[in-house]
This record gives structure tokens, C-alpha cells and sequence, in this order.
């Protein structure tokens, strides 16, 4: 067998591996913590949980709805519906070792669809960054929603989390300003040694998918609020804390290349996280109910779209 094959395949399973690791160690915490689950009378609430799913597919959407504008800002847009297929599809791709498929995916289609390459790469790089640009804002806009707990995780962290995301919002936000986007889609084109692409885009409208994208978010923490009361009762005035988890740990999620699909990062992450509301044990099992639910609500999405929206490419 050759050799690179054999040493992705070593990858491929060490990533699994890892997973595997965090999940079995959540587990053990959730079988050390069970009396005091149990205790808890912790059910789950049907009404809570439909809820749940129905906000997690309207965040999917406006997500997706996100992409669109982007898209429409580099001319290189389909129908709305068809692009919620392509953004779904690729989106599917985070499961894949290396995560390559959530930028080939929308490369491919879109280049399918006839799109050039240089607006279709400037647009990913608009997305990805204004994706981890809104997931930092919201998580420093909702940090503070602990109250006396946030001082307490600032000293506990390592790394001022505070101070990172500050820095990563100033450094993305020059990132996908115009200007500066050009000279990379230039240096980009001088590398493949093709002849450089104008963006005829405005900082405005950049920005304002950034704003969008903080909106989505907002839906999405509603829809982990109702996941937690589905579970456990908790009361509204730890939404924004709920929304700031929803938004870090998907940011930790896709940045942990380690493993497929954040599958255990994401997870451990939110139960770090929600451990200052809630007993350990429950913590931890919110954590991995969290992950059904958006397993299953991105299955119900992928099938839906995929079956009702036709997946010819408009020329």
C-alpha cells in the first residue's frame, strides 16, 4: 500500500481516536454524576425540544441566508433555495476528516455552476472570516451576562478569553475590508500565475452580512435556550449567556481540525461552559444532547433540500 495512503489513514483514525477519547471521558463524568442526574429529575419536554428544532433550522437558513448575501455581493449568486442546498451540502462536509469539504464543497458547486474562481474564493474567505468575527462578538457581547462567574472563568482560562476574541474581531474585521481582500486575491492569482480578478465590492455591504450573521446567532441561542429548558428548566435572563455558548463552541468546533466535525470538542466545550450555571453532571449531559439535536436537525435540513430543490445549476 503507499505510503501516503497508509499515513492518512493513520490520520484519519487518530482524529477518530481523539473523539473518541472526549466522549468516553464525558461518559465517565455523566456515570460519576449519575445519582446526582438522577436526583435532578431531569425528562425531557417534548413541546421545549420541537421548539428547539424548528429555531435550529431557521438559524440553518439564515445562515445560509448569510452566505447568500455574500454571494450577492461578488455577483456570483444562485436561486436562494439552491443555495441553501449548496450551503447545507458543504456544510455536511465538517464530518469529513479535515473538514476540506466545507471550502471544496461550495468551490465545486459554484464553479459547476460556471461562478469564477477568484470571486468564489474571495467570498469563502468573506464568509469564514465573518463567521469567526460574529462568533467572537457574540460570545464578548454575552460573556458578561455571568456576571461575578465571568471574572472567575477570566482568571481560571489560560489565555484572557476576553483579549483573544477582542483581537481576533479587529484583525478578521481588516481582513474583510475590501482593500485588504484584494491584495490577497492578487497574491493568490500571482501564485497561480493568473491574471488578477477586480472585486467590485463595498465595505459596507461586507459589513452588513457581518451584522446579519450576529442576528442568525441570536436565533441560534434562542434555539439552545429552548434545548436547555427541554431538558432542564432555566429562566431568561441566562439567554445571552446561552447564545455566547452556542456561538464559542461552534467557533471551537470548526477551528478543531482534529477531529471530524468538532465531534467532542463542541460538546466538551459547552459543557465547560454551562458548568457555571449547572451542576456538573447536567452540564456534560447538555452537552452531548446538544450534539443529537444538531445532528438530527441537520439530517432533517440536508434531506428536505435536497429533495425539493432541483440540483441543475443555473448557466
Amino acid at each position: 500500500m503507499d505510503e501516503r495512503v497508509k499515513s492518512k489513514r493513520w490520520v484519519t483514525a487518530a482524529r477518530f481516536a481523539v473523539a473518541g477519547v472526549i466522549i468516553a471521558f464525558m461518559l465517565a463524568i455523566l456515570v460519576r454524576n449519575a445519582a446526582d442526574i438522577l436526583d435532578a429529575g431531569l425528562a425531557i419536554r417534548p413541546l421545549h425540544l420541537t421548539i428547539a428544532i424548528l429555531l435550529l433550522l431557521a438559524y440553518y437558513l439564515a445562515m445560509s441566508g448569510v452566505w447568500y448575501e455574500i454571494t450577492r455581493c461578488f455577483d456570483i449568486a444562485v436561486p436562494f433555495w439552491r443555495t441553501v442546498r449548496i450551503w447545507s451540502n458543504s456544510m455536511a462536509g465538517k464530518y469529513l476528516p479535515g473538514k476540506i469539504w466545507l471550502i471544496a464543497g461550495r468551490f465545486y458547486y459554484y464553479r459547476r455552476a460556471g461562478r469564477p474562481a477568484t470571486a468564489v474564493t474571495a467570498a469563502i474567505v468573506v464568509d469564514s472570516s465573518v463567521q469567526l468575527v460574529t462568533s467572537c462578538i457574540v460570545f464578548l457581547l454575552c460573556f458578561f451576562a455571568l456576571g461575578p462567574a465571568a471574572a472567575d472563568l477570566n482568571r481560571s482560562s489560560p489565555v484572557n478569553p476576553v483579549a483573544l476574541c477582542a483581537v481576533a474581531v479587529v484583525l478578521l474585521l481588516i481582513l474583510v475590508h475590501p482593500s485588504v481582500l484584494q491584495t490577497v486575491v492578487n497574491a493568490l492569482a500571482r501564485l497561480r500565475r493568473k491574471e488578477a480578478m477586480a472585486l467590485s465590492v463595498r465595505a459596507g455591504r461586507v459589513y452588513g452580512t457581518a451584522v446579519c450573521s450576529v442576528g442568525a446567532r441570536a436565533i441560534g441561542g434562542l434555539a439552545f435556550f429552548f434545548l436547555v429548558n427541554s431538558v432542564t428548566p432555566i429562566g431568561w435572563p441566562h439567554y445571552f449567556y446561552l447564545t455566547g455558548t452556542m456561538a464559542l463552541s461552534g467557533l471551537l468546533g470548526t477551528l478543531a481540525i482534529i477531529t471530524p466535525g468538532g465531534i467532542g470538542v463542541r460538546e466538551a466545550s459547552i459543557a465547560v461552559l454551562l458548568t457555571y450555571l449547572f451542576p456538573e453532571g447536567t452540564a456534560v449531559l447538555l452537552g452531548l444532547v446538544a450534539r443529537v439535536w444538531m445532528v438530527v436537525t441537520e439530517l432533517l435540513l440536508l434531506g428536505v433540500v435536497n429533495i425539493a430543490v432541483p440540483c441543475k445549476p443555473r448557466k
